[in-house]
């Protein structure tokens, strides 16, 4: 019934016990089955997770299952989420298939099927760009992806989205960035998450906290932050919900706004 790799977990567990003075400590139960499982995290101050045990009162799959989740999580950083395996997998053939040029961000590395500075526009002012061309042979570099981005110049990025949409479902966020740009997210995580993460971790409210934006991908953030600014070339929505209007990009806009509140 069991695999090789439960039936290994199960009989060999995996870091059993528990942490003292841990970072932090969740508890999970089923009811209708009886399994309980508790979680230790030793987090250092970067946010990585640098030991995690765990003690499961339960069923083999129960115990297997926690024995696995301790060792995929050691090293990992709490401030990203990752697409898993099989979706980003699936993500990447599907617009390999399609012939959408896209990108994918692992770290600081963008990876991209062909290099074509066309696509990065918004880039072309950016030092240090790390861009690796991976050919066909991409899925050796699909592990831990935190973001993929679809590129059209040719007016197609809505009618990418919908059909995106329709095959994943619940499975990935969607958000438009410009008129020819698409980020995709693993669900559940915008701008408004990320920058959330990292006032918790500065210790600053959000009342404290100026955001600025112009595309669809930057609503979630300008209506978390204290003071929500949209630029003057920002869309129909943006502005909608901005609190303050500033100049366009081509005019300075953020050094404008910086200058007037802070």
């Amino acid at each position: 019934m069991y695999s090789e790799k439960v039936m290994d977990h199960f009989q060999h567990p995996r870091n059993v016990g528990e942490i003292e003075n841990a970072s932090g400590v969740g508890t999970v139960g089923n009811a209708k089955c009886g399994d309980i499982m508790r979680m230790y995290l030793d987090i250092d101050d970067n946010g990585i997770i640098q030991d995690c045990k765990f003690k499961t009162f339960g069923c083999g799959a129960a115990v297997a299952t926690s024995s696995m989740a301790t060792e995929l999580v050691k090293g990992k950083s709490i401030y990203e989420a990752h697409f898993s395996k099989d979706t980003i997998t699936e993500l990447i053939s599907i617009c390999y298939q399609k012939n959408w040029y896209i990108r994918w961000y692992i770290g600081d590395t963008i990876y991209v099927r062909y290099v074509d500075m066309d696509m990065f526009p918004a880039y072309k002012t950016t030092k240090g760009l790390n861009i690796v061309e991976v050919g066909e042979d991409f899925e050796k570099y699909t592990e831990n992806v935190t973001q993929l981005v679809v590129c059209n110049l040719n007016g197609k990025i809505q009618e990418i989205q919908d059909e995106l949409a329709d095959i994943f479902k619940d499975r990935i966020g969607l958000q438009q960035n410009t008129g020819y740009t698409m980020d995709i997210t693993p669900p559940g995580i915008d701008k408004a998450v990320g920058l959330s993460k990292l006032a918790q971790y500065l210790q600053i409210d959000k009342s404290e906290i100026m955001a600025c934006g112009d595309g669809d991908n930057d609503l979630a953030m300008i209506e978390y932050a204290g003071l929500g600014v949209a630029m003057e070339n920002a869309i129909d929505d943006m502005k909608n919900i901005a609190q303050f209007i500033t100049k366009d990009c081509d005019e300075d806009g953020i050094a404008y706004v910086i200058d007037k509140f802070i």
